[in-house]
């Protein structure tokens, strides 16, 4: 898993997204709304909330925001929704460049404007909702320790163990339930950096009586900085974007000047970023 303190390059820098691949069966896409031609097998995921284009799917490859843009003419019809449910409908313009600072980010304009809750918007027709998560009290004791294990293995002797999110939900459809962790501790004030600070996704299994836990995507500060930019993480949501049954974990990022959303594949013991987008300076 993805653990490491993020240096340059970071979601908290520029747009975009990195490019994965796992050869995963691909989801048949919505036709044009009116006229314009098919998106050549192509199925774009797109963040409803700002328009960004993490990517899409197309015979079972992840594609990224640059290699989807050119394959989109405009007029496709997208599926919204929700972390816990479907939204109707509506028609895609055709990607554009968001512009300075974020040349490398596409956008693409829904209309109708869609709903605030609306988190996505999917060129794909089948059901990315097959198993909704729970939510679990962020103050149980399991999943308290869970954390602190981390920070201590990273090098955190005694953390302020702050969990925001805790999901409960079956990722891989085999039967057994997975736990998603949001844990973060920051400074108040953004712009600076507390020793000690951290944020993380942690994805934690039960193993013999106890949770096993791994950091999906993270960064920990083990020293204070005056002037620091440090990313927090939260769970969006967690959904099946490319129809073989499996739920990818969706996660935002913020940090003082900038945002967006990255999509971890989860598969055993290894999760691969395949989508994202931001923009920040």
């Amino acid at each position: 898993y993805l653990g490491a303190e993020h240096g340059e390059g970071a979601p908290g820098s520029q747009g975009g997204g990195r490019l994965g691949g796992d050869g995963l069966r691909g989801p048949r896409p919505w036709g044009p709304a009116s006229g314009a031609e098919p998106a050549a097998t192509v199925a774009p995921i797109v963040d409803a909330r700002t328009g960004f284009l993490l990517g899409g799917q197309r015979g079972g490859e992840w594609l990224d925001a640059a290699s989807t843009a050119p394959l989109l003419a405009g007029g496709e019809r997208y599926g919204l929704f929700s972390p816990a449910a479907a939204l109707g409908t509506a028609t895609g313009a055709a990607p554009r460049p968001a512009g300075v600072p974020c040349d490398d980010t596409w956008v693409i304009e829904l209309d109708p404007e869609p709903q605030p809750e609306a988190l996505l918007a999917l060129g794909g027709e089948w059901d990315p909702l097959p198993r909704l998560p729970a939510e679990e009290p962020t103050g149980d004791a399991a999943y308290r320790d869970a954390v602190a294990r981390l920070l201590a293995a990273e090098g955190l002797a005694q953390p302020d163990v702050q969990v925001r999110q805790v999901l409960r939900v079956d990722l891989e459809g085999d039967g057994a339930d997975e736990v998603l962790i949001s844990a973060s501790r920051l400074a108040e004030q953004r712009t600076t950096i507390a020793a000690g600070d951290y944020s993380y996704v942690l994805l934690a299994r039960p193993v013999d009586g106890a949770l096993q836990v791994r950091a999906i995507v993270g960064e920990l500060h083990l020293e204070a900085a005056e002037f620091g930019a440090s990313n927090q993480y939260t769970i969006a949501a967690v959904l099946d974007l490319n129809a073989d049954g499996r739920l990818e974990v969706v996660v935002d990022w913020d940090y003082y000047e900038g945002a967006g959303t990255i999509v971890f594949d989860i598969d055993g013991d290894a999760a691969t970023e395949v989508l994202g987008a931001g923009c920040g300076v």
